[in-house]
């Protein structure tokens, strides 16, 4: 650990020296300025920047509370602990209610290295959780402003000349082709839309109204794909209007939607586990009060084992919790993905129905991601066993690597930056996803499970994978299977810090 900073309001030289020792006795080498009084103490918040602050709770001229109320006002960043011989056990606890992030007994000295760790460690999450939070900040800003633009899209006007329809040649940048040369009357173009936006179309056509009115629908596209169209029309259709292609403006607007709905039960699942760890250390606090209170019998040390354990499981649940909020930071190294899918096949092949077989395709000469193992783990294992899951009888399950060079026009699709990424496939021969469910299953808690299925592990390894600058596709066909595509950064992609924080762009139509 880097030598620290720490300011420490105390009175008494001798307990200076006492809680520096206790440091060092730790192994926490940390710079300790004592102060005795208000103005001291004022002056070095003001002026200084420290690590953290040790705080005694009664002095000839000053006491703790106001020492804390001055600490959270003008360095509301900074850990505040208080080391005392005279705080009370309901003084100890209503302090840490009004912000103090623990306290320390003179007499349990002992503590106190314990008690620094953790309060640096929150600190550091809190700075860490500020980050993202400004980085999710700074993506939404650049999505809305991605909006705006997509607004300036393709358009085709159009007339009706003799009742016979007319297109400008624009139309076929739009859907591939030109439509007039099948159909000649308007209500014909009905046979090139989707079927649940005929009825869309009829009632704007036999609606005439004052004024100019628009609607949206999905129109085909010579490769078999959807278009989303904006219709604009006069006030009699007879006037003509306007075809304008929108889907790369729906396209943004559900990749926003999603990672809005990601980050709110980001922000619930962070709430929950933080209100979380104030309890259990309320708990922890009040068990060791009760172990300095004389002799204890066998039943008694029994009872306290009891608790201690009961709060590293709740510290464990707290770790899980905001791992999913994305509020743990990353622990990235250098990691080649050809061990990852080998150290995935081998924990869960025997894991698999007997039915089932799991293919391994590593490309060769592979070059490593920044990421963090573990969560590529927890990533592949869902999607492996969701895989699993949709067997409905012999069939194989195949993790492939590759590599993937991404041009200027599906970069600015998906929001990330152009060049060469890394891929990770899940591909299975399961039973498929029907096409109405396909741009719902990153969505939280919605499952195809019934009862079974919790409806996260797919918002999970989205965001996983989102934090790590990459994305996930998904392409599915009803009675042939499944294939999930992770992309990921390439080392030099990582290192420099591109696109991080970024929303990854979600099911998507047949690329044009």
């Amino acid at each position: 650990m880097p030598r620290l900073r720490f300011l420490h309001l105390e009175d008494d030289a001798l307990d200076g020296e006492l809680a520096a020792e206790s440091l060092r006795r730790e192994g926490i080498e940390a710079e300790l300025r004592r102060v005795e009084t208000r103005e001291a103490f004022e002056a070095e918040l003001k002026a200084g920047t420290y690590d953290l602050i040790l705080s005694d709770y009664k002095l000839p001229s000053f006491d703790g509370v106001r020492a804390l109320e001055l600490a959270r006002s003008l360095r509301p960043e900074c850990p505040f602990i208080f080391v005392s011989g005279t705080i009370g056990e309901e003084i100890a606890l209503e302090a840490v209610r009004h912000g103090a992030t623990d306290y320390v007994l003179k007499e349990r000295m002992s503590r106190l290295g314990p008690v620094v760790r953790r309060a640096l460690q929150e600190a550091q999450e809190q700075q860490q959780r500020a980050q993202v939070e400004q980085d999710l900040r700074t993506s939404v800003a650049i999505q809305e402003a991605l909006l705006e633009a997509a607004r300036i899209a393709k358009v085709a006007p159009w007339s009706l000349q003799g009742g016979r329809l007319v297109m400008a040649d624009s139309i076929r940048e739009i859907l591939g082709y030109d439509p007039i040369r099948q159909v000649r009357t308007l209500r014909d173009l009905e046979v090139f839309l989707h079927a649940e936006d005929r009825g869309l179309f009829r009632r704007a056509l036999r609606q005439p109204t004052p004024t100019l009115r628009s609607f949206e629908c999905r129109m085909r596209h010579s490769d078999q794909g959807w278009v989303w169209t904006r219709w604009t029309l006069g006030a009699d259709p007879e006037q003509g209007g306007v075809i304008q292609d929108i889907t790369e403006q729906r396209q943004l607007q559900s990749q926003l939607l999603q990672s809005q709905k990601l980050e709110s039960l980001g922000e619930l699942a962070a709430g929950i586990a933080h209100d979380f760890k104030n309890l259990l250390q309320a708990v922890g606090g009040h068990a060791d009060l009760l172990s300095m209170r004389g002799p204890l019998t066998d039943r008694q040390r029994e009872s306290l084992a009891a608790i201690d354990q009961a709060i590293e499981r709740g510290r464990a649940l707290t770790a899980k919790l905001l791992a999913f909020s994305r509020d743990e930071p990353l622990r990235k190294s250098q990691v080649q993905l050809n061990q990852v899918i080998e150290e995935v096949g081998g924990l869960l092949r025997p894991s698999l129905a007997l039915t089932t077989r799991l293919v391994l395709d590593p490309a060769p000469d592979l070059p490593p991601t920044q990421a963090d193992s573990h969560q590529l783990h927890q990533v592949l294992m869902n999607l492996v066993l969701n895989a699993q899951a949709a067997m409905e009888g012999p069939g194989s399950i195949t993790l492939r690597t590759g590599r993937e060079a991404l041009d200027s026009l599906r970069a600015q699709e998906v929001l990330r930056m152009p060049g060469d990424y890394l891929l990770l496939d899940v591909e299975d021969t399961g039973k498929g996803i029907p096409p109405d469910l396909l741009p719902r299953i990153f969505e939280p808690f919605f499952t195809t499970k019934g009862e079974q299925g919790t409806g996260l592990g797919l918002s999970v390894a989205y965001g996983i994978v989102e934090s790590h600058g990459g994305w996930i596709d998904c392409q599915s066909e009803v009675g042939k299977g499944t294939r999930f595509r992770i992309h990921l950064p390439l080392v030099s992609h990582a290192a420099s810090g591109q696109n991080g924080g970024r929303t990854p762009s979600g099911p998507h139509r047949a690329a044009r």
